[in-house]
């Protein structure tokens, strides 16, 4: 009974032992894009561009990522200014 719980406590060590080295971690980056246009939209929708290009430039693809915060602001007779961030994780 004593080598089937010493040799089950050797095992249970090594599988914590590897388990660190076996898991693996995600990667991730955000960018920014700021841009002016008339209306909050359009604004939004050309800083949203600009962070895109930026994250394809990168070397990310579309779909490892997201829309992190769109914020547009008046800046005066119908035009604003837009900041974006896009965070993309590869796997």
């Amino acid at each position: 009974m004593r080598k089937w719980i010493a040799g089950a406590g050797l095992l249970a060590a090594g599988l914590i032992a590897v388990a660190p080295a076996a898991s693996a971690s995600a990667t991730g980056q955000t960018f920014y894009g700021s841009s002016a246009g008339f209306g909050s939209a359009q604004a939004i929708g050309y800083a949203t561009g600009a962070a895109w290009r930026k994250a394809e430039a990168g070397g990310y693809t579309r779909n490892q990522c997201y829309v992190g915060s769109a914020l547009a602001y008046p800046t005066g007779n119908g035009w604003y200014q837009a900041d974006v961030s896009v965070t993309c994780v590869k796997p």
